[in-house]
């Protein structure tokens, strides 16, 4: 958990510190070369925070952990080799240069790809909707492949019939980026509506009183001070497709099979000593 926070204060660190040389860059710059090479710097470290930060998130939910790891390595070389390029690129002989460019490419693409799609898989949905979301998540990677391959070999190719085959898919990765998460809210309200809360009555000490006293779940106050009370009880689900979790005796979803983490299921002894 700490490093977790340490890494996201960083990645604010690291945004607000390049916004903030852009500003002044912007401002009181005079767009020479120096300015430029600031100005770029920012945006090369702002686009690697933010593909480490997506990557993260994902590594979080413990979905394509490896995938992930190979995102935070390709960050990391992008960072450097885009700093280098910025930088020291006038010094370079043409054929490294020319090869730096296509590296530069490389790693940016999957720097982005990697963690999009491995934040499209994170929505839950259920039934056709889980094939939209593959969908989605093929197109990013066939667009990314795609855009590789022209880099890798750009002068054995169709020019024409590779900028219709990119186009195609760009649109459809940027359709499949929008309605994903569309689909996914869709699917959150009808979770919501179909949440079985347990009317029932707790046992509690007031925290501002100590008075003990038996309140009913949801909205209530304290018999003795008036402290408002509000208890929400409902049945733990698979995150993935909404399967009722209760007395599992193993971290996994019969259901479609998700690993859980020990905090989203409730074991048998757990629920007989409640």
């Amino acid at each position: 958990m700490q490093l977790k926070r340490t890494f996201l204060l960083g990645v604010i660190g690291s945004l607000s510190l390049a916004a903030l040389i852009g500003i002044w860059t912007f401002l009181f710059g005079n767009f020479g070369d120096l300015e430029w090479k600031i100005l770029f710097t920012t945006m090369t470290a702002a686009l690697f925070s933010l593909t480490a930060l997506g990557a993260a998130v994902v590594f979080e939910r413990g979905r394509w952990r490896a995938a992930m790891v190979v995102t935070f390595i390709l960050s990391g070389l992008g960072l450097l080799v885009y700093l280098l390029m910025i930088w020291f690129e006038p010094h370079w002989n043409w054929p490294w240069w020319k090869f730096a460019w296509k590296v530069m490419w490389w790693l940016a693409i999957w720097s982005i790809a990697l963690p999009h799609a491995g934040l499209l898989s994170l929505a839950t949905l259920k039934g056709f909707f889980r094939w939209v979301r593959r969908a989605a998540i093929g197109a990013v990677f066939t667009l990314a492949l795609s855009v590789t391959w022209v880099v890798l070999f750009e002068s054995v190719l169709d020019e024409d019939i590779w900028i219709r085959i990119i186009g195609v898919f760009g649109i459809l990765s940027a359709l499949g980026t929008i309605t994903v998460p569309i689909l996914a809210k869709v699917t959150g309200i009808d979770k919501e509506a179909g949440v079985e809360s347990t009317a029932m009555e707790i046992k509690i000490t007031c925290p501002r009183c100590t008075l003990e006293q038996t309140v009913a779940s949801g909205h209530s106050r304290c018999v003795g001070c008036k402290l408002k009370f509000e208890i929400n009880i409902e049945e733990p689900r698979c995150p993935q497709c909404d399967y009722l979790l209760h007395k599992l005796t193993e971290p996994v979803c019969p259901e479609c099979g998700q690993q859980l983490g020990d905090d989203e299921i409730i074991r048998p002894e757990t629920a007989l000593d409640t």
